[in-house]
């Protein structure tokens, strides 16, 4: 089973998580294994040190910055110990505490402590998210939960007055510990501001579809509720070289997605190269029979298709089409497309451009072809 070395990971990481009280202020420690490797069957997490990361600014960098696997741990402490005036998270789904989920909760707690306001908001339905949230509350956090069963809370975001990371990553122990995940972390003051007012939206009225309002900015476009589809479908109508796209699932029965890979099949037939990485274990909560489904219809397009490990679970969420990169929350199904909380980013920036790419060629290798 899939869990089982997660729970192995866990064992070894258990010992090299701490935390330690610094000069002004305590310092949260995350393991240094925290590295974007591709998970594979033998990638047991183990690290030989520890990294600190203190309050100060968010470290300067590229405006995107690839944030794969566990090293999502390391983009997530950047931006919420180095807050000093806003912190705006909002997440689907917890499980029982972890030695990662802990620390990202102490972090938060001392946020607090040193005066940034920090709101979260969490998703209703998964039944952890409430004892976070009440730990949260307890603390002092303006943290509820989204109260509605109308909208799912799908999208993943932790943002502060200096930049924010955006991508795939839950809470869960899954997601922080085992799983394939991408996140950007984004250091730009414009898209910081578009994704600020989009996270207020959610907290004012989570029953409410909600738009990104952001600039036509190459390097950082982002998209809201709804929005996948609508970025992504021009891209893939005028590709002209790639596409490559990672989904933990897809749902070809969803008219939408029909509508997306009629324009997949049709860039197969003028020459583009198509390859697909999909998740075999779970499709969506469980269903393995859609991405078994998805699978066989991409090949009968004319797709190379390949399926992750049986040991790993693939949950990030990506396509490259051409020199275009589009990253964030949403499955290929209805939810992600239409009916969901989701957001994501759209990108011509060469580094990440070239740092997803190089993440789908390892996804690539240890696939198995259907």
């Amino acid at each position: 089973m899939k869990c089982a070395a997660a729970f192995a990971v866990l064992a070894v990481l258990s010992a090299g998580c701490a935390q330690t009280q610094a000069a002004g202020g305590t310092t949260y420690v995350a393991p240094a294994d925290a590295g974007g490797d591709v998970a594979l069957a033998t990638d047991t997490g183990a690290g030989t040190s520890d990294v600190a990361i203190t309050v100060g600014n968010l470290p300067p960098g590229p405006v995107l910055e690839l944030k794969a696997n566990k090293d999502y741990m390391g983009g997530a402490l950047e931006v919420i110990q180095t807050a000093h005036v806003q912190l705006d998270i909002t997440e689907f789904e917890t499980t029982a505490i972890s030695d990662y989920l802990a620390i990202i909760v102490g972090a938060l707690k001392a946020a607090q402590a040193r005066g940034v306001n920090v709101r979260v908001l969490m998703d209703d339905e998964i039944a952890n998210n409430a004892l976070v949230v009440a730990d949260l509350k307890a603390a002092g956090i303006n943290a509820k939960l989204d109260g509605t069963k109308a909208v799912r809370t799908h999208v993943k975001l932790i943002r502060s007055e200096q930049g924010f990371v955006l991508g795939s990553t839950n809470w869960s122990q899954s997601s922080l510990f085992y799983n394939n995940e991408t996140n950007f972390l984004v250091r730009d003051a414009v898209a910081n501001t578009a994704i600020a007012g989009y996270f207020q939206a959610l907290w004012d009225k989570p029953t409410a579809m909600k738009k990104v309002v952001t600039s036509a900015d190459p390097n950082v476009a982002l998209y809201g509720d709804g929005g996948f589809k609508g970025v992504v479908q021009p891209l893939i109508q005028a590709a002209k070289t790639r596409i490559l796209l990672c989904t933990y699932a897809m749902n070809v029965d969803d008219s939408d997605v029909k509508s997306l890979l009629a324009d997949v099949a049709a860039a197969v037939k003028r020459g583009v190269s198509v390859r697909v990485v999909l998740d075999q274990s779970s499709g969506d909560f469980g269903d393995p029979a859609l991405n078994v489904d998805a699978g066989t219809y991409l090949k009968n397009l004319g797709a190379a298709v390949r399926n992750d490990p049986d040991t790993v679970i693939t949950h990030a969420k990506f396509i490259v089409i051409d020199d275009t990169v589009v990253l964030g929350s949403n499955n290929w199904g209805h939810g992600g497309f239409v009916s969901y909380h989701e957001a994501g980013v759209k990108t011509k920036f060469a580094a990440a451009v070239t740092a997803v790419v190089a993440y789908f060629e390892k996804l690539w290798l240890t696939g198995t072809a259907i």
